[in-house]
């Protein structure tokens, strides 16, 4: 597993049993901060994806992805290959408190991630749905996460009040695309 121990003063945790009930791995996974888990995902070649929502400025993020620094409260995706070692991880959020949320991997691979959000900065993009904050408690966000580069591909604010994303091959989601990587963007 990933992390054997608990670090700071609360951790998410990950685990794989298989159909009898048999633990295969579990992994605390934290840094120095108060870390929880909100979701959990498993894409087609059984990569597993963790949201979760993060005070620690260190033990998260991995070098080269798209928010490597802590800003405020943040929410975190994870992703462990099938024996639970942590491939990489990012930040995503602003300056004040974003979580509570949703995780979901469509057909072609892209995650997508939703939760809520206090933050003024650094959650939507240009031409996207909503760039700014509406001005309430919490706004609601959708971010998606490209599999190929791990680069984020959208982001947008919602001014509806969810926290939570459903399979996306069921339901429509109506996001603006706008490309952070050097992949070119499709449509969702």
């Amino acid at each position: 597993a990933y992390q054997n121990s608990l670090n700071g003063n609360l951790d998410a945790f990950v685990g794989k049993f298989n159909t009898n009930g048999d633990i295969l791995w579990a992994t605390y996974y934290g840094g120095n901060g108060r870390d929880a888990g909100f979701g959990i995902a498993v894409n087609t070649s059984e990569k597993v994806f963790l949201l979760g929502w993060t005070t620690s400025d260190s033990g998260i993020a991995t070098k080269g992805e798209y928010q490597t620094s802590l800003i405020g409260e943040n929410v975190f995706l994870a992703q462990f290959n099938n024996n639970g070692e942590r491939n990489w991880a990012s930040y995503y959020g602003g300056a004040s408190e974003d979580g509570l949320g949703g995780i979901a991997i469509d057909n072609k691979g892209n995650i997508f991630i939703t939760g809520g959000t206090e933050s003024g900065s650094y959650i939507a993009t240009n031409g996207a749905f909503q760039t700014s904050k509406s001005g309430g408690y919490y706004d609601a966000f959708i971010a998606r996460f490209e599999q190929v580069d791990y680069d984020a591909g959208i982001s947008a604010i919602l001014n509806q009040n969810t926290n939570s994303c459903q399979d996306t091959q069921s339901i429509s989601i109506i996001v603006q695309l706008h490309n952070f990587g050097t992949n070119e963007l499709d449509s969702v």
